[in-house]
């Protein structure tokens, strides 16, 4: 009898000893220390006590895609329709160019004498398919548009504000291009013509978003504005000259016009 009670009672310290063991393994178990899959050392998605979590790495980002020509176009299927034109790089050179505050819209003023042979080669391509082009004789990219400040921004934020969250921010942005864009719709039966080129800018797509910010804030309704989802960024180079029938005049959004890869017309080469 008293050699069973001794057995009892060793078994009773060996079950309070393990136990204790097991909860001193658990608790010394960092709750991030918890494998996502099946790796070595790791049971039941547990690290063994002492044992570090496998190694992680975080990505490197992309290089911007910015001063030249843009990665993964997506170009329509009948691309290119014109012959390949040059660009020269000068376009990229904006930063020491002074923002332009403007009474209904935004931009991102360039470097026009860059732009300027690009202008004149389209105008004489268009002339051979008998199309007179006109120009404003500048050279900007379109960060907001008139008819996005005058139909929605406008009654809860004012043009000097949108200035002022714009001019720290414009000159620098940074660009890359993707075509020559071609954008048409008929008017009083003769077909509006405008030609531009089609770029890409998260740093532009960041301002509008600061702006949306604003206007939200201010008590406008966020579905009337989106800062980046339909935000087409372009430079105008030239539209069809005036004639009896027909006022030329760029064209946006509100005409149901995209200028973004579904416009693209012809290549452009970087010089």
């Amino acid at each position: 009898m008293e050699r069973s009670a001794i057995i009892a009672a060793l078994l009773t310290l060996l079950c309070v000893c393990a136990a204790e063991d097991s909860q001193e393994n658990l608790s010394s178990v960092n709750p991030l220390q918890v494998a996502t899959g099946v790796a070595s050392g790791v049971v039941n998605g547990l690290l063994h006590k002492g044992q570090t979590p496998p190694a992680t790495t975080t990505p490197t980002p992309a290089p911007y895609d910015a001063d030249k020509i843009c990665d993964n176009i997506s170009f329509p299927p009948t691309f290119p329709l014109g012959p390949v034109f040059n660009l020269s790089k000068g376009i990229f050179t904006s930063s020491n160019i002074a923002f332009q505050p403007k009474t209904t819209y935004v931009q991102q003023t360039l470097d026009y004498t860059s732009v300027q042979p690009l202008y004149n080669a389209v105008a004489a391509y268009a002339a051979t398919k008998g199309l007179t082009l006109a120009n404003r004789g500048e050279a900007h990219i379109t960060v907001l548009t008139p008819p996005e400040y005058l139909n929605v921004l406008q009654p809860f934020i004012s043009i000097d504000q949108i200035n002022a969250i714009a001019a720290p921010l414009v000159q620098n942005a940074r660009f890359c291009v993707l075509c020559l864009g071609r954008d048409t719709l008929p008017i009083n039966g003769t077909l509006n013509t405008v030609f531009n080129v089609v770029v890409r800018s998260p740093d532009l797509a960041a301002v509008r978003s600061k702006i949306f910010d604003a206007y939200v804030k201010a008590g406008g309704d966020g579905s009337r504005f989106s800062a980046t989802n339909i935000f087409s960024p372009h430079v105008t180079l030239g539209f069809r000259a005036t004639n009896p029938s027909f006022v030329a005049t760029d064209l946006f959004v509100e005409n149901g016009i995209y200028k973004w890869d579904n416009s693209c017309f012809a290549p452009l080469n970087l010089v």
